[in-house]
């Protein structure tokens, strides 16, 4: 429970309270409702931390598998035309790197620079915005990351490296 610690306390929290309200006004005591909320919101929380853990752990590995120097790593969901899921989005020097453990056996991809025409920060699906890369085969791919920025640059450093030329 390391990134998440602060969403899955509130989150256990309202859980408790909702579940003292329901049952103050519909059934017991103020002193029994109390402790059910508590209870509900303890095992809540319990429970979601566990499953992050689990969930944290299972990546932990994943940097032995990728070679050479790794510049920027992040959790990101994957959105393409064939495949929709979340893992680990490495970047090298040549190529972005996406980890996934979801499917069996271990889902890997790997984007050379030389086969993206662009990048940018948009919609890749419906509601959500990340970084799209419009691949020189015509097919689209795109990463909903936390932190966008980095990747969008060091990206757009070798596809247009005009952009960042410091000649004055």
């Amino acid at each position: 429970m390391r990134k998440n610690r602060g969403a899955t306390i509130v989150i256990g929290i309202i859980f408790g309270f909702i579940t003292f309200a329901i049952t103050v006004f519909l059934f017991d005591s103020p002193q029994r409702a109390f402790m059910l909320g508590a209870l509900t919101a303890a095992i809540y929380m319990l429970g979601l931390g566990l499953i992050d853990d689990i969930n944290v752990k299972k990546y932990e590995n994943a940097d032995s598998l990728i070679e050479g120097e790794i510049l920027l790593k992040d959790a990101a969901n994957y959105y393409s035309d064939k495949l929709l899921c979340n893992g680990i989005l490495y970047l090298t020097a040549d190529r972005l790197i996406f980890i996934s453990y979801e499917k069996k056996p271990v889902y890997r991809e790997e984007i050379l620079f030389k086969d993206i025409k662009r990048a940018t920060y948009g919609k890749v699906c419906r509601y959500i915005h990340g970084l799209k890369l419009f691949m020189k085969d015509s097919t689209i791919k795109g990463f909903a990351l936390k932190d966008i920025e980095p990747f969008l640059e060091q990206i757009n450093r070798v596809l247009v490296p005009s952009l960042f030329d410091e000649s004055d």
